[in-house]
């Protein structure tokens, strides 16, 4: 009965090779599938039919080698250890929520793959983009997918700003184990922000974070053992976790861990400059006022123009103080009066009683 169902439905299909696009027309979907595609020199030539109104074509390309994941931007989500996730759900390795099938490797690999992409559209701001993966990986659990769609909810990127929204998936994937999930948990719990304000709850989340070594909890909890907030004062516990949150490139931590150790007569220059090479902006303002007291003019010119660059009018107000006293450059006074108009424009008082 197979047998004859399929000779049936087969000869059904017309037979492209002979067909006449112009006087036959013929309407289908499934374009074509070849699990056995061959390769050679990294590119592959395939033929195929398609619908007879065909305008434009979406090519989805997929392959697997073993447990590493190949595809355009497509979301394909595949699953090839199915043995091993069968022992687990035997043995009651399940998740918390009802339904929900723990990931193997390679879904996990597809997941991870698809969200660095979601994330270049993201960072590339086309939130809309980013949003259909995020949300797609979404329905795998995939943690940091649920974390972003919860940052747009947030900050009204590619969604309607919903503070209550954003807590929900924030929440979420903080419960899937995000720790950067965690931390902002922890700062909307603290401020109420989505969620009625719970400062001992929020204080946990943080120490939860800081334990998982995120850089901005631990941050956090310097300042608190620094200031006795909702723990005893600690000098040196807080050095420690300061150090721990520099230790990571963040910048806010290299600039404050730079600057206590430059205060208890230490060397920190490193840390504050590396911090400066990440455009952070405070750090820039520190080594511009460390170049010129040193007598470093050019330098100190440099680390204007970064800030200038990044739109802060305090680096603009001091590029316009450099050629109009042709320090560190070459003295122009005309660019000088446009750099202090600029300056004034974007707010900076000091621009404004010289314009």
């Amino acid at each position: 009965m197979y047998d004859s169902q399929a000779r049936w439905q087969y000869s059904l299909i017309p037979r492209f090779s002979s067909m006449d696009p112009l006087a036959e027309k013929y309407y289908r979907r499934t374009l074509y599938w070849n699990p056995t595609v061959k390769i050679e020199n990294g590119e592959a030539v395939m033929e195929f039919y398609n619908s007879s109104n065909c305008r434009n074509i979406t090519v989805d390309v997929t392959g697997r080698d073993r447990n590493n994941i190949f595809s355009n931007d497509a979301i394909t989500i595949t699953r090839s250890n199915d043995k091993q996730q069968e022992q687990e759900q035997a043995a009651g390795m399940t998740s918390e929520h009802p339904g929900e099938v723990p990931m193997d490797s390679a879904t996990l690999a597809a997941c991870k793959h698809h969200h660095d992409k979601a994330m270049i559209y993201y960072n590339q701001k086309r939130y809309k983009d980013a949003l259909t993966m995020f949300i797609e990986l979404a329905q795998h659990r995939y943690a940091p997918s649920i974390y972003y769609i919860g940052l747009c909810y947030l900050n009204g990127t590619g969604l309607k700003k919903d503070e209550v929204q954003a807590y929900k998936f924030i929440n979420d994937a903080a419960e899937c184990g995000e720790v950067k999930a965690i931390y902002d948990l922890a700062v909307m719990t603290d401020n109420g922000t989505g969620t009625e304000a719970d400062k001992p709850k929020a204080h946990g989340l943080f120490v939860n974070a800081a334990g998982q070594n995120e850089p901005r909890a631990l941050l956090e909890m310097y300042k608190r053992y620094l200031n006795g907030t909702m723990v005893e004062k600690n000098a040196s516990v807080a050095e420690v976790l300061l150090h721990k949150s520099a230790e990571q490139g963040y910048p806010p931590a290299m600039l404050e861990y730079g600057k206590l150790l430059m205060n208890s007569g230490r060397d920190g220059m490193e840390y504050i400059k590396a911090a400066a090479d990440e455009k952070m902006d405070e750090a820039l303002i520190y080594m511009r006022d460390h170049e010129l007291n040193a007598g470093n003019e050019k330098q100190a010119y440099k680390y204007a123009k970064e800030l200038h660059i990044l739109g802060d009018h305090r680096g603009t107000l001091f590029m316009a103080e450099c050629y109009m006293l042709g320090r560190g450059v070459k003295r122009d006074k005309s660019l000088a009066k446009d750099l202090y108009r600029e300056a004034a424009a974007a707010g900076n008082e000091d621009a404004k009683r010289v314009v």
